[in-house]
């Protein structure tokens, strides 16, 4: 990983990070993923927003322009989205300049951040310029999604803060409605709101008072708008997978228990539960066009939905066709549908049919307990029921049994509509690609792109293949066998990596970055002793730069591994030295000074 410093106005000082990853086609698509190596106290997180932005939706956006010294606001329209591949949105009627690039681009009808301002028409002007849709950052960079669901989980500032309220106190400050605004908007010249510059519709309980402190430039999230109208009640359809073979007294245990769990939850009043285990094919469109229902939980131990859906016209002519129509029964119904359980029925194939047009599948595996699969159940319902997400409400499930210490194996999976659709589009590249090297099969550039493709749809043996492939073409080529080791370090294949690296290591001997990135993966793998080597030649090769107290204090983590306090302290001193405000350092030179004192009685 390159490590780099990252730097901020609103900052008291430059910080630390390394690039996790890279996307970048050359043209519309130029963008990285920075992990901070240091803990950002009371920064607030915006939510990320994959929905399609409305033509004529007013956005805003913050940044340090260069034709103004001090932070300011930028206010674009959409227009809609360019021909691009992957498309930018269209900025009119605000001018983009340098210094806004890269800033976050909020939707104030939804308040979440729809895009990241990229490119300006003629700087100087309010001609706009482009943005990267959300929805484009996240295909390129998936792991967004689990680091934001897990942040809001835990940390619920903006959630809270910004519930909806019937009405607002008459002692709030920053109510305004601007004439043609229909959503909330915070604006101001000064570096922190205050109850001058906070503008807002009124419909979030937000206030000078609450808002004190926080940066004008930190975009937050009005979680649910409120409204006059009721909320809608969402279904829960419970069907049998084979309605001929019912498996009445499991089945009805289930019920009772989920019904129970509903119960509980906070929002109990909000879910309804419809059992209609006893229906067939020829009933099953319309009771779903009838009820439409938010979750669809179908149950009973067979290989797939068939019975259910195809019923008496099941034959072996229309198994080949079963997903194809299963996944068409649902399209049809998947503007209520989010997530199908398919419990006891799981068919991988039927599945990822389902699961290109319905948001979430959850598959229940035969080999799963029935109490562990009701313990899933309960869980994932009582935290649905109380307004969770589905991904939220499945991870409880989940964490439930791994906590129970059911095996990795007959855990429930999650199937999401937006990783299918990305790997067929990355098994639609890999079949292009395949087209490419029989044209060309000597062309080493196009058997690394095969293997970078085998990485992202995570099947390490290919990848490695491709990879092997490639080196044996351009054998004089050390990145490919690093971009090797890269690739296995990041699918967690870190003996496997340590081996790549080795390859590249006998024809570049000299380079520390390499040294260090075996380091890295040895250490992964608990070989301490070897991780030290590594680490040892890397500071040797090593020339001085701004990144080498990061390098220090983890060959300082490793010695500490290995009982080498004193030796492990002085690195951690030599990183405080090159970065005096490297908490990470401080931190863990702290606990190394409690451990060797410790050990001495």
């Amino acid at each position: 990983d390159l490590q780099v410093t990252v730097s901020c106005p609103a900052w008291q000082q430059p910080l630390s990070a390394v690039v996790k990853a890279k996307a970048d086609n050359g043209k519309t698509l130029d963008i990285a993923l920075l992990e901070l190596l240091e803990l950002l106290r009371d920064h607030p997180c915006v939510l990320l927003d994959e929905e399609p932005v409305a033509i004529g939706q007013a956005l805003y956006s913050y940044g340090y322009l260069k034709s103004y010294t001090n932070a300011a606001p930028v206010r674009p329209v959409n227009e809609g989205l360019t021909g691009n591949t992957p498309p930018l949105l269209k900025l009119q009627g605000a001018q983009i300049e340098n210094g806004i690039s890269g800033a976050a681009l909020l939707n104030l009808k939804t308040g979440k951040i729809c895009g990241m301002v990229k490119e300006t028409r003629a700087a100087g002007f309010d001609l706009g310029g482009g943005a990267i849709p959300t929805r484009v950052v996240l295909e390129q960079f998936p792991q967004l999604r689990e680091l934001q669901r897990e942040f809001h989980q835990q940390d619920q500032q903006w959630t809270n803060l910004l519930k909806p309220t019937e009405t607002l106190s008459p002692s709030s400050r920053s109510v305004t409605v601007e004439d043609d605004a229909n959503s909330p908007i915070v604006t101001g010249d000064s570096n922190l709101v205050s109850s001058s510059n906070v503008v807002q519709q009124g419909k979030y309980n937000i206030n000078a008072s609450t808002m004190s402190g926080i940066h004008i430039g930190d975009v937050i999230h009005p979680s649910h708008p409120q409204t006059d109208r009721k909320q809608t009640i969402k279904k829960i359809l419970m069907l049998s997978a084979n309605p001929e073979n019912p498996e009445v007294s499991r089945r009805r245990k289930e019920i009772k228990e989920i019904r129970g769990a509903l119960g509980r939850a906070k929002h109990k009043n909000l879910f309804d539960l419809q059992d209609r285990s006893d229906i067939g094919a020829a009933e099953l469109s319309e009771e779903l066009l009838t009820i439409e229902p938010f979750v669809v939980d179908i149950s009973g131990q067979e290989s797939g939905i068939e019975s259910l859906v195809l019923e008496n016209i099941f034959n072996d002519a229309t198994s080949k066709s079963s997903e194809r129509l299963i996944a068409r029964l649902f399209e049809f119904h998947n503007e209520n549908i989010k997530c199908i359980i398919l419990n006891k029925c799981y068919s991988e194939k039927q599945a990822k049919a389902i699961v290109q047009h319905i948001e979430f599948v959850v598959g229940i595996s035969q080999s799963l307990k029935d109490n562990d699969t009701l313990d899933f159940l309960k869980t994932f319902y009582v935290h649905l029921g109380s307004e969770r997400t589905v991904e939220d409400s499945y991870e409880a499930g989940r964490l439930s049994l791994e906590k129970k210490g059911v095996d990795n194996a007959h855990l429930p999976i999650l199937l999401k509509k937006r990783d299918e659709l990305k790997r067929r589009d990355l098994e639609e590249e890999l079949e292009a690609c395949n087209l490419e090297i029989e044209e060309k099969p000597n062309h080493a550039t196009l058997w690394k792109k095969k293997a970078d493709i085998l990485k992202d749809l995570n099947r390490p043996e290919e990848m490695t293949k491709a990879y092997e492939k490639a080196s044996s073409l351009d054998p004089e080529n050390y990145k490919i066998r690093t971009r090797e080791g890269d690739a296995l370090e990041q699918l967690g294949k870190h003996k496997e990596a340590v081996s790549a690296y080795d390859k590249a290591l006998e024809l570049k001997e000299k380079d520390y970055k390499i040294w260090w990135k075996k380091g890295k993966a040895l250490a992964n793998s608990k070989e301490y002793n070897r991780a030290k080597e590594a680490y040892d030649n890397a500071l040797v090769l090593k020339p001085p730069s701004p990144d080498n107290y990061i390098i220090c204090r983890e060959y300082g983590s490793i010695l500490d591994k290995l009982g080498l306090y004193q030796k492990s302290i002085a690195l951690y001193r030599e990183s405080l030295g090159l970065e005096p405000k490297y908490r990470a350092s401080s931190y863990e030179r702290r606990q190394v000074y409690k451990k060797m004192y410790s050990s001495r009685g």
